[in-house]
């Protein structure tokens, strides 16, 4: 089973294949958890690439087990960008994470 940890606790379980997802979380792991990335998902017929990277990151932030990170688009609709959440509700930059 495929997980998403932040401080050694976890945030997201995937039970089932998530290929977007799990493709976004790998791009950060490889970069090394930037602040932001590139949109990694490949282009496919038909589908509109900004509103395809939106609803991925809805679905990165649906479902969390511990509401620790939080994705959001970096406003161009070509990149990602994530955040620590805090018991307060507030975000900061985000650091040890891995997928």
């Amino acid at each position: 089973m495929r997980k998403l940890l932040f401080d050694q606790q976890l945030v997201k379980r995937f039970k089932w294949p998530a290929v977007n997802q799990e493709m976004v979380l790998c791009a950060f792991q490889e970069e090394g958890w930037p602040e932001r990335i590139d949109d990694p998902l490949p282009p496919q017929a038909e589908q509109d690439p900004k509103r395809r990277l939106a609803d991925t990151i809805k679905c990165l932030n649906r479902k969390q087990e511990n509401h620790l990170i939080h994705f959001h688009g970096d406003g161009t609709g070509q990149g990602i960008v994530w955040e620590r959440v805090d018991p307060s509700g507030s975000t900061s930059e985000i650091e040890n994470n891995r997928f």
